[in-house]
This record gives structure tokens, C-alpha cells and sequence, in this order.
């Protein structure tokens, strides 16, 4: 049989003539093979069921002409499975009126089954006053459980401009959600598209998943690929005490592209349970690879861009992260570029549980595999034009971190022309608060680069304030792997505490190196400006570049400028370092520092260049200015 392309599905002029057809039944089906038409059926079921017969053959038209109560699930077969036997299908909804249709499905069944189908099109319109809304009211956590389930190589497939709601509840690893890529038989259900719908939940149950995909692994042949998620309004997914994704992406998954959504609360949610709560995750190793998550917002209270993203955490270890690649492939690399995520407020007992677990908020975060971000197009996380677009105020009595982008994976990381900015944080509780803007490290074996990013502004700083003497704030952290560090732009960061940690534990760092690796680092032409720690008597230290790197290979740090690092503490001990050398053989050539300007007569120590490294190091042509008043 003779395979119609993607564009064939639905022309516009049919589409135009259908969708102003007189209302005069529930289901009413056209073909060009087969029984033409056209033919009255009650429900979807109904209807496919008569394309599986072989009623109705080549091209097929449903019009959706009122609304329609589902009392079991419409499944469609593939052509050439038993009788069926047709080009394309298109449903859609007629009579310039919202249609609906809906039901309560038997628990681990979808409402739309697309059982090895191709090539249908269920297009809401969005025109002349049509519409259309899919909705299953289970709340039921048993797999398969879902509105919209693609399964047996279904391939080609597009649903688009069409409201699906749906509630399950099921768990992250349990194969159900609003809408389901299931498993595949020989070639997996590829090159499917979900676009310009708004996914939400049935009633006031909110479902755990809006979109998932959990495909066969049996080989690569049967991953789940091709799919784009476009353009699309994704929104209250949530469990309370578990974790809840708009889109995840688990086992035999893809080269995906997610492009162009939005995703937004539109109330408060409280985590009860120790559980992360995610817009995109990308989840397992098998069949994850060459992914796209490009041009997505995820913030706000409403695809308006209004209101804000609210979470409030009731336990340790509950968390908000954005965007996660928590175990991706590394095969090819995945893409995260020109994404958005602002509008966003936590409080409460959230993160986890020690250093290094940047567990209250993540805005992008890689914990496996291999992963650019903004190297093409630049993400944004927070604002760089507004103080406080991203606030996170805890409670807690346990150490938590925030960060802009985490990347602790042991492939090379390449992290360029983002901008993290206008992030508020603070804890109430006792426990030390530590604030990155990025924060990245790999194996010994691999690559840090960071370039071009910008953290922190003068309009939209980053700011932390704690009760804990031991919390700290950081603009870029590169640990063990070799680092390419250059055109960073980082500054107007401020902590409000009194850590008086000195060299690697100072309570602010701008640019912080702790290279294990002997490929050699490479730390060039940022610059690093106005940081601050604002208690006035603690011996608070405040470093521009702190530099700990291995005593072989060839490592230079060269043409960074470091200026207005500034401390009000009255100290004697109290000091402000341009570059801090801890340990390391490097050259430090044509480094500027400029020092004191705004601070008065209780001035902290100035170092222009403070060595105090194990090793052989060099210093050419640096250039340390330091005044002000009273200095």
C-alpha cells in the first residue's frame, strides 16, 4: 500500500469543507475507498472500529460534530493488520463549536489507543470556532493508564491545536501519562509530533506526567526517535509526594526534539514528600542520545507569562529542577539551547541533603552524559534585567545548594553564552546555604569548557543571605577536569553572612578552579567585578579568582580583569583577594586587578595576587592597582 507523506494528511481545503459541515451526529465518517460515506457512528470506538474492518479505506475523515462520552477505548490498528486497509485519518472537530470527547477509562487503558497506526491526524483547529478537548478522568497509577497512547510502531503521527487532559497518577518509571509513547514491535513509534496543545489535568486531579516516553530496549531499532513535542502548553503536573514531570523520557528513547513550550503552574503546589519535580527530564542511558531542548519557557502561573511558578517544599530532598538530564547517552551529544526559566519562586524545607547535591533548585542540571548547553543559543535562568526572578527562601536545618546550571557529569562539559541572573536566596534555618551560578566538573580525563557566559548583573543580581556562618556564594566553579575558562562575565554577587573561611572556603568566589587534571587549564579575558559580603565584622574573605590546579602539565591563566571587590567588615583579618594561588604550576600573565575603590578607612587586606601554592608558578606582566578613599 502506498504510504501518504506527512503534508498529505488533512489538506487545507478539506479540512475547510469538513469543518463547516452541518452538525447532524456524533461521529460522521468520509472516505475515498471502501464505503465513502458519509457514515454515522456514536463514538470514536465506534468509528475505528469500522476503519479496522475494512469498511472505510484510503483517505478518512472523522468529524467530531458534538460532544462524545467514551465508555472504552478507541483503538486504532495499523493499515494492513487484519482488514485495515487506508492512507491516511484524519479527526477533527465540525459544526464551528468545541467538542469534547471524554470518559473514564478502565485503569492502565488510554481513551485513544494508536496501536501501530499511521499517519492520523487528530487536529483541533483552533478555527471558525472549532476546538477540540481529550480527556481521561482515571486517576489511576497502573501503566498504560493515559489519553492518548502511541504504541506498536505507531510512526507519523501528529496531534496538534487539541486540548488533552488527563490524571494518572503513576509513578516516573511506570510507563503512563497524559499522553504515552509505549512500547514498539520492530521499528518503535517514531516521527510522531505533538504541537500548539495545551496539556493540563482532567478536573482538579493533577496528573504526575504530562508527557512520557518508556520504549523497548531490546534493541536500538526499537527506541522511541524522532519525536517532537512543539509549541505546546504543558501544564499542572504534579505529585505531591512523588516525583511529577511535564515531559519525561525514560528507557529506549531517542533523538527527541522539545521546542517552543510552555510550562507553568497555575496554583501553588506543596511537596510533602522527598521527591524532584521537573519540566523536561531526560532519565536513563539506554537509547538517550542526540536530544533538543531548545526555545522552552518554564516559569509564570500562565502561558501569558503572568503570576509566578510557585513551590513550596515540606521535606528534605524535595526539589524544583527545570531541566535534567539525570542519565543521558553519550554516544552524540544532546542540545539544551535558548530556554527560559524565570517566574519562579520555592520556599519551605526543599534541596538536599550535603555539599554538592544542588538539590533546592537546579535550573539546568546534567548527571550523566553528554550534554551542550547554550553553545548555539544561549539560556537564560532567572533575569537579566530583574532582581528576584527567581527566589528560593528555605527553612532548613541541613545544607542545601542552589544553582544555575550543575553539570557534575564525567564527560567532557560545554557550557557557553548563558546568562544566570537576578537570583534571590536565603535560609531561616540553620543549615548552610551555597549559592552557584554554574557550577561543572568531570573527570581528570576531560574537558570544562565555559565561555561567554554572563552571571549576575547590575540589574539582576544574586544575592544570598543565611543564618548559617558557613554559607557561601559562588559565580563559576570548575572542579577536576581540565578547564577552558574564558569571556565569562561575572559579577554583582552578594552574601549577607559571616563565613569566615579563608582560600578555598572563602564566603565569596567569583571564578574558582580546582583542577586535578594535567591536560593543562586555560583561564582567560574574564572579568570579574563588584562582589561583595556585606557583614560588618566577621573576617569575611571575598577572592576574584581562586586558582588550585595540578603541579604538571602546562596551565596559564591570562588577561582577566578582576575589579570592586568590597567588604564593609571592620576585621583586621578581613580580606579581599584579586587571584588567590592555592596550588598548582601555571603561568599568570596579563592579569589586571583593580582594588579598594569604595571601601573606607576600615579597609579589609588587599592582595592584588596572593600565592601561597605548592608548586612552580610564573607571573609576567600583571598589573595590581589599588586605591580608594582611605585605603
Amino acid at each position: 500500500m502506498i504510504r501518504l507523506p506527512l503534508q498529505r494528511l488533512c489538506p487545507l481545503a478539506v479540512l475547510l469543507c469538513v469543518a463547516s459541515a452541518p452538525v447532524t451526529a456524533q461521529v460522521d465518517v468520509t472516505a475515498n475507498a471502501g464505503n465513502p460515506g458519509p457514515v454515522t457512528y456514536a463514538t470514536l470506538q465506534l468509528a475505528f472500529a469500522a476503519v479496522n474492518n475494512g469498511t472505510h479505506k484510503g483517505d478518512v475523515v472523522m468529524e467530531i460534530t458534538t460532544d462524545i462520552v467514551e465508555t472504552g477505548t478507541a483503538v486504532l490498528h495499523a493499515s494492513g493488520a487484519g482488514a485495515a486497509d487506508y492512507d491516511s485519518l484524519a479527526v477533527i472537530p465540525a459544526g464551528g463549536l468545541p467538542r469534547a470527547i471524554s470518559g473514564a477509562m478502565a485503569d492502565g487503558a488510554p481513551l485513544i489507543d494508536l496501536d501501530g497506526a499511521d499517519y492520523v491526524a487528530i487536529d483541533g483547529l483552533d478555527v471558525n470556532g472549532n476546538s477540540l478537548t481529550i480527556s481521561n478522568t482515571n486517576l489511576s497509577a497502573v501503566a498504560g493508564t493515559s489519553t492518548i497512547r502511541f504504541t506498536g510502531d505507531a510512526t507519523g503521527n501528529i496531534v496538534t491545536h487539541v486540548t488533552v487532559l488527563g490524571s494518572s497518577t503513576a509513578t516516573t518509571t511506570t510507563a503512563a501519562g497524559t499522553v504515552l509513547f509505549s512500547i514498539g514491535l520492530a521499528t518503535g513509534n517514531d516521527d510522531n509530533t505533538i504541537s500548539h496543545c495545551r496539556l493540563g489535568a482532567a478536573g482538579a486531579n493533577l496528573p504526575a506526567k504530562a508527557i512520557s516516553s518508556l520504549g523497548s530496549t531490546a534493541s536500538t531499532t526499537l527506541y522511541n526517535s524522532g519525536i517532537e513535542i512543539s509549541s505546546n502548553e504543558i501544564f499542572d503536573y504534579w505529585s505531591a509526594a512523588a516525583p511529577s514531570h511535564g515531559i519525561y523520557l525514560g528507557d529506549g528513547t531517542t533523538d527527541w526534539t522539545i521546542s517552543g513550550n510552555r510550562f507553568f503552574q497555575t496554583g501553588t503546589r506543596t511537596q510533602t514528600g522527598a521527591a524532584a519535580h521537573s519540566a523536561i527530564e531526560v532519565a536513563s542511558a539506554i537509547g538517550n542520545n542526540n536530544h533538543v531542548v531548545s526555545g522552552n519557557i518554564i516559569g509564570y502561573a500562565s502561558a501569558a507569562g503572568t503570576g509566578t511558578y510557585t513551590f513550596v517544599g515540606g521535606a528534605i530532598n524535595s526539589r524544583f529542577l527545570p531541566i535534567r538530564f539525570s542519565n543521558a547517552g553519550t554516544t552524540s551529544a544532546s542540545s539544551v539551547q535558548g530556554n527560559t526559566i524565570t517566574a519562579i519562586s520555592l520556599t519551605g524545607i526543599v534541596g538536599g541533603t550535603g555539599s554538592g547535591t544542588c538539590g533546592a533548585f537546579t535550573g539546568i542540571g546534567v548527571s550523566a552524559g553528554l550534554v551542550e548547553i547554550g553553545n548555539l543559543t544561549g539560556n537564560t535562568i532567572g533575569s537579566a534585567s530583574s532582581a528576584g526572578a527567581i527566589t528560593v527562601a528555605t527553612s532548613n536545618t541541613s545544607s542545601v545548594d542552589v544553582c544555575g546550571i550543575y553539570a557534575p557529569t564525567s564527560q567532557a562539559v560545554q557550557i557557553a553564552n548563558n546568562t544566570i541572573a537576578g537570583i534571590v536566596a536565603s535560609n531561616s534555618g540553620t543549615g548552610r546555604l551555597e549559592v552557584y551560578g554554574i557550577r561543572a566538573g568531570s573527570s581528570p580525563s576531560a574537558i570544562n569548557t565555559v565561555q561567554n557566559n554572563v552571571i549576575g548583573t547590575a540589574a539582576g543580581p544574586i544575592s544570598n543571605s543565611s543564618v548559617s556562618t558557613s554559607s557561601r556564594i559562588l559565580g563559576l566553579y570548575s572542579l577536576t577536569a581540565a578547564a577552558a575558562i574564558t569571556g565569562n562575565t561575572i559579577g554583582n554577587l552578594s552574601l549577607d553572612g559571616g563565613n569566615v573561611g579563608t582560600g578555598a572556603s572563602a564566603s565569596v568566589i567569583g571564578l574558582w578552579i580546582a583542577s586535578t587534571s594535567t591536560l593543562g587549564n586555560s583561564i582567560g579575558q574574564n572579568t570579574i567585578r563588584a562582589l561583595s559580603n556585606s557583614h560588618p565584622s566577621a573576617a569575611v574573605w571575598v577572592t576574584g579568582l581562586h586558582y588550585n590546579g595540578a603541579v604538571s602539565g602546562t596551565h596559564l591563566v591570562q588577561r582577566n580583569f578582576v575589579h570592586a571587590l568590597a567588604t564593609p567588615s571592620t576585621s583586621a583579618t578581613a580580606t579581599v583577594n584579586g587571584i588567590y594561588v592555592q596550588a598548582g604550576t601555571t603561568t599568570f600573565q596579563n592579569n589586571m586587578m583593580a582594588l579598594g575603590t569604595g571601601l573606607t578607612a576600615n579597609s579589609p587586606q588587599l592582595n592584588g595576587i596572593n600565592e601561597t601554592a605548592a608548586g612552580s608558578d610564573n607571573f609576567y606582566f600583571n598589573s595590581v592597582y589599588i586605591g580608594g578613599t582611605g585605603v
